[in-house]
């Protein structure tokens, strides 16, 4: 299903509308998903995954010129630093971990700049994040992107797969990674890079 889908009757998105959502502090049953609470972590320790339920999640939708340095320029101070993720042409992936779902959805709708408009994927994707010395190597046995330093710094996203499992790739640390995935693949994934785990060092 297109990003843009939207189904008969439901609220429109754009640059100055936010989808209704719970109250702050109210748990949401659509947010529960398949993917354990407790981290994986390879025998020696230098791999650990983690799932990452409490990120926010959106798409920034635009003109496929515009950047995320375009964006970053014209949201300023509403969007965390390495927060706004290249995701395909005229798609930028936004992740906040430091805020909820309408807490994000508010924080947008007031600063998105002209010719701009946004989805929240919150509810359709998943966050598992790798980190370790040994997370580079267990992305390396499923991902064909060149994951050295030089190439792949800190900052840099890219749209790709893990297997046969679309995801968007961020590098967050020297040795720490982010997938994000559509939900219904989550615990695909997680079981790709369980057996990663269970596998390294």
């Amino acid at each position: 299903m297109s990003d843009t889908h939207r189904p008969a009757g439901a609220a429109p998105t754009g640059s100055r509308h936010a989808r209704g959502g719970p109250d702050p502090g109210t748990p949401d049953p659509m947010r529960r998903d398949a993917l354990p609470d407790t981290a994986l972590q390879s025998r020696g320790g230098t791999l650990v995954v983690t799932a990452r339920p409490e990120a926010a999640l959106a798409l920034l939708l635009h003109d496929a010129a515009v950047t995320p340095e375009h964006l970053i320029a014209g949201l300023g101070a509403a969007m965390p630093a390495g927060s706004l993720r290249r995701h395909a042409p005229g798609q930028t992936l936004v992740v906040d971990h430091r805020h909820p779902p309408e807490v994000l959805r508010t924080r947008i709708a007031r600063a998105l700049p002209d010719g701009v408009h946004w989805l929240d994927v919150s509810h359709g994707r998943a966050l598992i994040e790798l980190a370790g010395p040994g997370a580079a190597e267990a992305l390396a046995h499923g991902i064909g992107i060149d994951l050295d330093p030089e190439r792949f710094p800190v900052g840099r996203s890219e749209p790709t797969s893990y297997g046969h499992i679309g995801v968007n790739l961020a590098r967050t640390a020297p040795e720490r990674y982010e997938l994000v995935a559509l939900r219904s693949y989550a615990a695909a994934l997680w079981e790709l890079l369980a057996v990663r785990c269970a596998r390294a060092a």
